[in-house]
């Protein structure tokens, strides 16, 4: 999708990455795939640990929000601000 349709902001859950990480081709199969267009990614559903969130740093794009609570409330309950540096 991301390719396809040029998709420049991603949200999914962090059990997809985890899946991703655990298969043995995961990270490879992965990489095949142009993430160029992603400008900003953000993992919900449950508790994002550093690892996993460096994982998306690393394979996705290094833009991410950790958004916290997002999929109980419906949307981002506490997150830092996009593009932030300091």
């Amino acid at each position: 999708m991301i390719e396809r349709y040029n998709i420049s902001i991603l949200k999914g859950g962090v059990a997809f990455l985890k899946y991703v990480m655990s298969l043995r081709r995961g990270v490879e199969e992965l990489d095949k795939f142009n993430k160029a267009t992603v400008k900003v990614a953000t993992f919900c559903a449950e508790p994002c640990s550093p690892s996993v969130q460096l994982f998306a740093m690393q394979h996705i794009t290094p833009h991410y929000i950790n958004s916290y609570w997002g999929t109980e409330h419906g949307g981002m309950v506490l997150s830092s601000l996009y593009g932030n540096i300091d």
